[in-house]
This record gives structure tokens, C-alpha cells and sequence, in this order.
């Protein structure tokens, strides 16, 4: 057999491979039990949507049924990484196809172009801009060029066989993500004859970051991407390529460097302290922004079961927060997801003082990612936000909340 049918085999094996995990993801969250939970969307008629939450115990289920195919030998896990660019480019390939697709055909063709650039929510019902908003639902987006079109996408929220698109996408891409950093931890095992502590404190975090966000599902049902962003290629192409082949570039570079260098117990505390500050700071403000939108009226946000509360300020007018976590910045969210991506980033950098440069540009390119995606989307959001509130409210919720995303420095 020559090498280019060796290839040619790999590859549309990495492609079954990736299409039986998005197959995987999709029966494991049609079939397992879930209560129906009322989101912040709205459709176009002022009815909330419906989601099915069951992140965390589809991405359990299916780590799980690919755990058990490894102990039994039936398919080593370690194929995830052993076939990382295969697989990755199977996903572009799937990923450019589903966008191309979800732009041709359309759920829903005629979609709001509203002026937010954001769906109908729960707040908005009973705005005074909710007359103008409804409107605007058999609206045509045709005005925007078609590359940006396609970029953006041209609905908010498509629905498939009662599948929410957009938290699905959220949820295979965990899925993915974490097969691939399980992998990359067995693939070291079997290669050195055990796990560094270096892969072992990366793989952690990265678990960590899957789990607690699939956990916490129903707060995501609130967040910028959800109410304010429609399905392209931006998210098709984010979700099902590049949110799990691009995060844990880190980990998998790790993962080929042999015998990485041990870190000092001091290091690991530090960075293992860092990574809970930006987890802190991200999960924090998610929840308190959460608690508020699900009662509005509640004078304190409660943490650590009501032995800290943290008063429910908003602008006078408005229902933008002031106190608390986005007392600090206009988005600290973001802040807290740089952070922790800096933690996983040093890890790396920490273990491998030898490794040639591409070891530590894949490190570092999870953290400038998020920076690179971050400025320009909150630019963004004041943009939306400004257009909610009116320029009066929203320039002083600028000066009472003077910082953009890190406190004291942007």
C-alpha cells in the first residue's frame, strides 16, 4: 500500500471518526432524560423558548462510551490525538458544509434585522421599543453584503428536529474538546509510562472548564452569543472546528513533548491560583448577571450558600448591574476567561523551557485568541447597548463603570 492511500485511508477514518462523535452527541441528547427550561429568548411572538439541558450528562455519557471502548480494546481513546490534524480537518470540512448549508437554507429565510442586533427577550416585552422591535420580525437582512451575511449568519435562533442549534453546537464542541485533552493524557501515559504533573494539572483545568460549563447550562441561556448573535459560520464553523481543535492546541502540544519538565510545588499553586481567580471572576459575573435577570428584585446576589452578599445595584433607569463583579468592569466575564486561558498557557510554557517555538506559540495562542475575539466584541456590545439604553444611560454607565474589561487597565 503506498504512503498518499495510507493517508487517504487516515483521513476518511478521522472523518467516520468525527461524524460517529457528532452522531454520538446528538442521539445521547435526544434520548436522556430532561426537563424542559424556559430561556431569555423569546420568539418573535413574545413566547420564551424551550431548551433541553442536558450537557453535563451527555458529555459524561460520551466520555464515558469512549473511555469503556479503550479498556475493552475495542479502539484506543488515544486516537483523538494521534489523529489531532486528521480529525481537524475533517472538522473544517464539516464545519465550512454546515455553514454553506444554514445560509442556503434557512429555517426561518426572513429574519429580523433589528437595530440591536440582538432576538427579542424577556426584558424587552415590556419595553417601550417592543412595538418597533415586533415589527421588524418579517424584516429582510438583505442589506448586509453576503460575505458578512454569511459571516453573521441570517436567524437567531434555527431549531432542527427540536434541537436547539446553538446549544448544541456549545455542547458537541465540549464534547469534542474534552476527548481530545483525555486523550492527549492517555497518549503521554502510554508513551512515558506515566502522566507528568504538568499534563496533569493542564487536563484538570481543561475538565474543570467542560464540566462546570455544561453544569451550568441554564446560565448560559443568558449570555451575549445566545440573545444577540445568529447562527453562521462564526459559530458553525467556532463550534463544530474551532472550539474543539483550537482550545486545547495547548494540551496537545504538551501532549508531544516528551518528559516535560516537572513544576515547583509554588509554581503549581500559583498557577492553579490564577486559573480559579479568571474561573472566579468569569463564573461569578455569569451568575450574578443570571440571579438578576431570573428576579430582578432581589436586593443582593448571595455566594458561598448566603455567607456573602453582594448588593443588586442597577443605573437609575436602566437595568445594567453596577455593584459587584460588574462594578469592576464593563465585562469582567472576559477578563476571567483570559485568565484562566493565561494559567493553561504558562502551564505549557512552564513544562517545555526547551521546546522548539511551536510549542509555545500553540500555548499561547489560547489566550490571544480570546483577546482577539473579546476587544472587538464588547466594542460591539457597548454598540448594542447603546442603542438598548439610549446614549444618555449608557454614557453614564460608562462613567460610573469606567473600565472595559480588566479592572484598572483596559
Amino acid at each position: 500500500m503506498t504512503d498518499s492511500t495510507t493517508v487517504s485511508a487516515r483521513d476518511l477514518g478521522s472523518l467516520y471518526q468525527y461524524l460517529e462523535v457528532l452522531a454520538l452527541t446528538i442521539i445521547l441528547h435526544k434520548i436522556i432524560p430532561v426537563k424542559p427550561v424556559k430561556g431569555y429568548v423569546c420568539d418573535w411572538d413574545g413566547k420564551p423558548l424551550l431548551y433541553r439541558l442536558n450537557g453535563l450528562k451527555v458529555l459524561v455519557s460520551a466520555v464515558a462510551f469512549y473511555i469503556s471502548l479503550d479498556i475493552l480494546n475495542i479502539r484506543p481513546l488515544t486516537t483523538f490525538s494521534h489523529n489531532f490534524p486528521a480529525i481537524a480537518l475533517s472538522a473544517t470540512l464539516i464545519g465550512l458544509t454546515a455553514s454553506t448549508l444554514f445560509y442556503i437554507f434557512p429555517t426561518n429565510p426572513l429574519v429580523p434585522d433589528n437595530p440591536y442586533r440582538r432576538t427579542l427577550t424577556t426584558d424587552l416585552l415590556t419595553s417601550p421599543r417592543k412595538t418597533t422591535l415586533s415589527k421588524l420580525r418579517d424584516a429582510n437582512a438583505s442589506t448586509h453584503p453576503l460575505w458578512l451575511r454569511f459571516y453573521t449568519g441570517v436567524e437567531f435562533n434555527p431549531r432542527v428536529q427540536g434541537i436547539d442549534v446553538k446549544m448544541f453546537l456549545y455542547l458537541f464542541g465540549a464534547v469534542m474538546l474534552e476527548l481530545v485533552v483525555l486523550a492527549s493524557v492517555v497518549a503521554e501515559k502510554r508513551r512515558d509510562g506515566g502522566v507528568s504533573g504538568p499534563m496533569l494539572l493542564c487536563a484538570g483545568m481543561y475538565t474543570w472548564f467542560c464540566g462546570e460549563y455544561m453544569y451550568h447550562e441554564d446560565v448560559h441561556l443568558y449570555t451575549y452569543d445566545i440573545f444577540a448573535e445568529k447562527v453562521g459560520f462564526k459559530l458553525l464553523f467556532g463550534c463544530l472546528t474551532f472550539y474543539p481543535f483550537f482550545y486545547p492546541l495547548p494540551i496537545y502540544a504538551l501532549s508531544l513533548h516528551p518528559t516535560p519538565t516537572p513544576l515547583s510545588p509554588p509554581l503549581s499553586l500559583f498557577l492553579t491560583a490564577l486559573f480559579i481567580t479568571g474561573w472566579t471572576l468569569t463564573r461569578g459575573a455569569n451568575l450574578q448577571k443570571h440571579a438578576f435577570k431570573i428576579n430582578p428584585k432581589q436586593p443582593y446576589y448571595s455566594v458561598l450558600f448566603d455567607t456573602i452578599r453582594i448588593p443588586q445595584r442597577t443605573l437609575p433607569g436602566s437595568t445594567l448591574l453596577v455593584s459587584g463583579f460588574w462594578g469592576l468592569s464593563r465585562h469582567i466575564n472576559y477578563a476571567g476567561e483570559i485568565i484562566q486561558a493565561i494559567a493553561i498557557a504558562l502551564i505549557v510554557i512552564s513544562a517545555t523551557p526547551a521546546a522548539g517555538w511551536w510549542v509555545w506559540a500553540a500555548a499561547v495562542s489560547y489566550p490571544a485568541y480570546y483577546v482577539a475575539l473579546f476587544v472587538p466584541r464588547e466594542r460591539e456590545d457597548g454598540r448594542v447597548c447603546e442603542g438598548k439604553y439610549g446614549k444618555v444611560v449608557w454614557g453614564e454607565y460608562v462613567r460610573r463603570v469606567r473600565f472595559r474589561i480588566l479592572p484598572y487597565c483596559y
